[in-house]
């Protein structure tokens, strides 16, 4: 399932929103098949919020809107499926994913609101922040300029 989800972001970053549908949707069904593996339900809330931003660049406002509602449920009651961390899987990582969504769809504020929890959670990757295009529409927000030069401003790790 991550390796899907890794599919469709590097297809969904070609442009090729078909191939990336159909990454994330296979992520899903094997997602489904196993509901108890460790950190699934971090991969599944990964998929859902790639499908959703592969709708919305395909203009299916409607299928964008019901993917981003069914991810919704699984970052605010984790239940159904493991929640356990693992590498990329986590309350950080899934703020981020869904920050990334909302800067995708031109929600600045959700953006920068998901944006904020995520770096609360212990997110900051401010190499992938500053070059993920989908932050492109609110790069010149003062709330993201804040953002970056906290991040920046931080000690590096050893």
């Amino acid at each position: 399932a991550q390796t899907y989800c890794g599919m469709g972001q590097v297809n969904f970053n070609l442009k090729n929103y078909d191939r990336a549908l159909e990454a994330y949707q296979k992520a899903i069904a094997v997602i489904t098949a196993s509901p108890r593996a460790m950190g699934i339900g971090y991969i599944l809330n990964r998929a859902r919020l790639g499908l959703a931003k592969c709708y919305h660049q395909l203009g299916i406002t409607r299928d964008a809107r019901t993917q981003f509602e069914a991810a919704v449920p699984l970052f605010t009651q984790k239940q159904g499926y493991n929640f356990n961390m693992i590498w990329e899987g986590n309350d950080a990582h899934m703020f981020y994913d869904a920050a990334n969504y909302h800067a995708f769809a031109n929600h600045p504020q959700e953006a920068l609101e998901y944006l904020q929890k995520a770096i609360q959670c212990g997110w900051a990757d401010l190499s992938t922040l500053e070059s993920d295009d989908s932050f492109a529409l609110v790069q010149d927000k003062s709330k993201f300029q804040k953002i970056v030069q906290d991040l920046k401003s931080r000690k590096p790790l050893p």
